[in-house]
């Protein structure tokens, strides 16, 4: 399960490099309307934290290096 998360979220990451923006609204706008729409949300939602907590460690460690 763990696996399977990281593995979408590297998919995530992956379709906001190479895609367009009208792509990216495309693509979330097809998981709005597919059945599972609140687990998505959830997890596009876990991905969010995830970053911007990878964001945080980041900058702290880099303040620490300074």
């Amino acid at each position: 399960m763990i696996i399977y998360i990281q593995l979408l979220i590297l998919a995530m990451i992956f379709i906001e490099l190479n895609n367009s923006v009208s792509d990216l609204v495309s693509f979330f706008s097809q998981i709005k309307t597919s059945y599972i729409y609140q687990i998505n949300s959830m997890i596009i939602m876990a991905y969010l934290v995830w970053v911007i907590y990878f964001a945080a460690i980041l900058l702290v460690s880099t303040k620490k290096l300074r």
